[in-house]
């Protein structure tokens, strides 16, 4: 048996080896067909603190925020070192915990993906919690589920390119913002309330988080 390490680069076998040279397999359109992975949404007790690290420290740029109460409080921030929309969210995390995951993205090739997604998990017996659907923000449509450790997954596609060297940063406020969904379902509680690791809220620090979207 022929043994494979980490570090090996991957060579696919001989049944799966793409005539175009530059790709590392053939395209097997099999379950889902994952691309790869579009970006973390993380909640965060302060969403200021890790916005400015990403962008001083590591070098993000700021795509979009959700602001509410006259922009005094900063519920969510969409980050990307490159033209896709956001490689990382940070969202306010209503437990008042830090290090939670809210969700693992990952890219599909069109719209028509994420619903053939929905029907390959229905068929399979699995639990969608949201979607398929449309973000107002990214503009990605999206459906969101669980793999069986309890993270969240979304499978993902749409949204649009940055490539402007002025981009100006879009903030949504309670009016314009609403649930963060630009048609289909509002989302369920869950949405807001579950990350992992799963934690009690701390009632001293958590703070008052209305219904909204973290993308």
């Amino acid at each position: 048996m022929e043994i494979y390490y980490e570090e090996d680069k991957y060579r696919a076998p001989d049944h799966l080896r793409s005539t175009l040279k530059n790709l590392p397999m053939k395209y097997t359109a099999r379950g889902v067909n994952v691309r790869r992975i579009d970006h973390l949404a993380l909640l965060a007790r302060s969403v200021p603190e890790n916005r400015k690290f990403a962008q001083q420290t590591l070098g993000f740029a700021l795509r979009e925020q959700v602001m509410f109460e006259n922009g005094t409080l900063e519920l969510g921030s969409w980050l990307s070192p490159s033209p896709v929309h956001h490689q990382v969210a940070y969202v306010v995390d209503e437990k008042g915990a830090s290090g939670r995951l809210h969700h693992i993205s990952l890219w599909v090739d069109n719209r028509e993906d994420v619903l053939r997604a929905a029907d390959i998990l229905a068929e399979n017996g699995i639990f969608i919690e949201a979607g398929p659907s449309k973000h107002n923000n990214s503009q990605g449509f999206y459906l969101y589920s669980y793999e069986p450790g309890g993270n969240r997954v979304e499978v993902y596609s749409g949204s649009y390119l940055v490539f402007a060297p002025d981009w100006e940063v879009v903030t949504w406020n309670e009016e314009e913002r609403g649930t963060g969904v630009y048609w289909g379902t509002p989302l369920p509680e869950s949405f807001i309330s579950y990350g992992t690791p799963d934690v009690a809220a701390d009632k001293v620090s958590a703070p008052k988080v209305p219904v909204f979207d973290p993308i």
